[in-house]
Order: C-alpha cells, then structure tokens, then sequence
C-alpha cells in the first residue's frame, strides 16, 4: 500500500516493510512492488507470502511463487500490475462461499 510508505531523507521511496537481511525498508521503484496479494490454502501463510514477495520484489517473487504452486499479482509504484502464470488461471467469482 501507498498509505504506508515514505521519502527518507536521501528523497529515497520507502515501504513500510521492513528487508530481514538489512533492516532497511525495502526500496522503492521498478521491482519493489507496493502491493501483493498471493492465493494460499490459509490467510495465514497468503499474508507471510505476500510480505515475501514485497522484500524480494518482483522479478524474484512472481517466479519463484510460480514454482512453489502459488498464484500471486504485485502492483508497482506507477500502479502496473504483474502476474505469474497461475494468477492468470484463477476463476473469479461476484459470488462468496
């Protein structure tokens, strides 16, 4: 989300994630996604890997949820949207369960 992100001094964009190995925020830009939804069997592990996949960005997530089985969609900064393979064979549905 944009509502949870910042300019650090150095006029750098910020997340409001934080990078495990350093941290930092995660950046800003082309491969930092600002939003992540991934399709898992809980909520539990869908919210752990949509917080992965904002550290790693996306040209490692999207990839690496593809091989794991995971459907997953980033949005970045300019508000594009990106997509593994198995996000794109996803039925929708108006309806709920």
């Amino acid at each position: 989300t944009l509502r949870r992100a910042w300019v650090n001094a150095s006029g750098v964009p910020c997340h409001h994630v934080l990078d495990p190995t350093s941290s930092e925020p995660t950046p800003g830009g082309f491969d930092a996604p600002v939003h992540a939804t991934v399709l898992a069997p809980t909520a539990k592990e869908a919210e752990m890997l949509s917080t992965a996949a904002l550290v790693r960005g996306a040209s490692s997530a999207l990839p690496a949820m593809q091989t794991d089985g995971r459907p997953a969609r980033l949005v970045d900064g300019s508000g594009r949207s990106h997509t593994n393979h198995l996000w794109n064979q996803v039925e929708t549905t108006d309806e709920l369960d």
